[in-house]
């Protein structure tokens, strides 16, 4: 897959998540069907694919995407940038995260893009002078130093790379 082709895969994401997004409210459905969580329930199927988050939206960009000729990483890309503006609490893009992809020739690999420390930060950085765990600002939940580097961009591009 060449980087242009890319380019244009990312392009229409965006393109068809704002003309969904800036489509008149009374064009989207707001029936939604019960769904039964029964550990009974029979597994869905589907002959050409399924797209499945928690925005329709975003679910409806992956499907456009396949039947654009995308791939089921071009349709999971599409739904997660989606989801970045349908769904942002979920992280998206400053977060990370795994992939698992298994291919047509029946091979398969993962991508581990989760969010990492800067590369400054050492063993101690969450450490006082005296070896103790710092608590509250300064300390590894709370404040500058609670922060990791996102990886979910740099990992959707290495996927469309595989």
């Amino acid at each position: 897959m060449t980087r242009h082709h890319n380019l244009r895969i990312l392009i229409a994401v965006f393109s068809i998540a704002a003309g969904l997004l800036l489509a008149p409210l009374s064009q989207l459905s707001t029936h939604v069907e019960p769904v039964a969580v029964a550990a009974s329930r029979e597994p869905v199927r589907a002959r050409n694919g399924i797209v499945a988050s928690t925005s329709e939206i975003a679910s409806r960009v992956g499907v456009d995407v396949m039947k654009r000729g995308g791939n089921a990483v071009d349709a999971a890309i599409a739904v997660a940038f989606a989801l970045a503006v349908t769904h942002p609490a979920a992280g998206n893009l400053g977060g990370g995260g795994f992939m698992m992809i298994r291919l047509k020739d029946g091979r398969s690999t993962a991508i581990d893009y989760r969010e990492m420390a800067p590369a400054a930060a050492h063993r101690d950085v969450y450490l006082d002078q005296q070896g103790n765990l710092i608590k509250g600002e300064g300390g590894s939940l709370v404040g500058y130093r609670a922060a990791g580097v996102p990886g979910t961009v740099r990992g959707v591009e290495l996927a469309l790379k595989k």
